[in-house]
């Protein structure tokens, strides 16, 4: 497999495993092509290139896309789960258990959290905000704002957030910055434009947000 990171989101619940690399051993140098090629073949799934760094893979449910990890000897640090998409990794037998108990070590969470996993960079939470079971219908983007208030909210039109904007770009969505005063932070990187993947977090000024699901 090739060194470049990518993200595996699911279709219905809200379940994101973020920033997943193969591990050193069985990686290989290629282009972001060959890669997305490369996964596409291997998972049988729609495969779309975010950027020249990047990749998105829907899947269908967490239980696959655990069990893909696993396969595939991924390393990950970010995971964004609902409830409902814990319970579901958590009672569907035997198996997907132990997939859970794997998602956790690689995750190094000790407790068993009743509203969700959040892993992400500096965003200091262990629970999400009500209504995230489930991800709206059609293109557009999922997103929690943590600050200055907590909000989730569904994106499906160009959206002024702050001094920047949400836009359809291609076929996926990007943020774009629009002079904002301390400019536009993605995962703690100053830029002026950034195509948007589940489990980033974006800093406009005082505000913060969290990409739960692209479309």
């Amino acid at each position: 497999m090739i060194v470049v990171p990518y993200t595996f989101q699911c279709k219905e619940l809200l379940f994101v495993l973020a920033r997943m690399l193969p591990l050193r051993e069985h990686s290989e140098q290629g282009t972001v092509l060959e890669a997305a090629a490369q996964l596409a073949n291997s998972l049988s799934r729609e495969v779309v290139i975010v950027d020249d760094q990047e990749l998105l893979v829907v899947l269908d449910d967490p239980v696959e896309a655990v069990a893909v990890a696993q396969s595939h000897d991924l390393r990950l640090d970010r995971c964004i789960a609902s409830p409902l998409a814990l319970e579901l990794l958590r009672e569907s037998g035997e198996p997907a258990r132990m997939m859970w108990t794997w998602l956790r070590t690689q995750l190094a969470i000790h407790s068993d959290p009743a509203a969700g996993i959040v892993k992400l960079g500096k965003l200091r939470r262990e629970r999400l905000p009500d209504g995230v079971d489930m991800v709206p219908d059609g293109p557009g983007v999922w997103i929690w704002v943590t600050a200055p208030t907590e909000r989730v909210a569904f994106v499906d039109r160009a959206h002024v957030v702050g001094r920047a904007a949400i836009v359809p770009f291609r076929e996926t969505w990007a943020i774009e910055d629009r002079g904002s005063i301390a400019g536009t932070y993605v995962d703690d990187r100053l830029c002026r434009s950034r195509c948007l993947v589940p489990g980033m977090t974006i800093r406009i000024d005082d505000i913060t947000l969290v990409v739960l699901s692209v479309r």
